[in-house]
């Protein structure tokens, strides 16, 4: 009778083993891997704003980056098409303003630009925004506002986390199986 209980208890123990193993692997292989969207820096607040109608007197764009960025190239078009001469501000490693005369077409304005992410990837993206003399207000942007607000945790911690949630419930329905076999072993 005790030798059932030692193999069922070395049984029990190594399929909770192997089970945490290989979520410990997974999670490791999972969580530790490239993160695709976080290939290279991405655009994560402007004044105005991609789709946002503005008026009164625009005469910049801010641009904010969730990563510094550097070799920024601006081209500022216009409703008609034609290139709007800007003049590049580089307020901080992950801030510009793009400052022009103020605008007077009402329409749409494209903002292409192109930079180097920190990954030496050349990125090139872009938005638009439409003006019209009655629109609101643009609201400036505050980077460390912006920035704050854009901080959590990174996608890793976040695998790694559910991996461990899980790899704990795991190993605790295993417990309590072994507990419950033991239990009906010995009545």
């Amino acid at each position: 009778m005790r030798s059932d209980r030692r193999r069922t208890r070395a049984a029990g123990r190594s399929v909770v083993v192997r089970i945490a193993c290989a979520i410990a692997l997974i999670g490791a292989l999972v969580g530790t891997g490239p993160n695709p969207a976080a290939a290279h820096a991405n655009l994560l607040a402007a004044a105005p704003g991609p789709g946002q109608e503005v008026g009164g007197v625009v005469g910049r764009v801010q641009m904010i980056f969730d990563e510094p960025i550097t070799d920024l190239e601006i081209v500022f078009t216009g409703p008609d098409g034609g290139a709007i001469e800007t003049t590049l501000v580089t307020v901080g490693p992950q801030q510009f303003d793009v400052e022009f005369d103020p605008l007077q077409a009402e329409g749409l304005y494209v903002v292409s630009y192109t930079f180097v992410s920190l990954d030496t990837d050349v990125v090139t993206l872009g938005f638009a925004f439409s003006y019209a003399v009655d629109g609101p207000s643009v609201v400036p942007l505050s980077a460390p506002t912006v920035l704050a607000a854009s901080d959590g945790p990174p996608t890793a911690v976040i695998v790694t986390v559910a991996v461990g949630a899980v790899a704990v419930g795991v190993l605790a329905g295993q417990l309590v199986r072994r507990r419950r076999a033991l239990a009906r072993l010995r009545t």
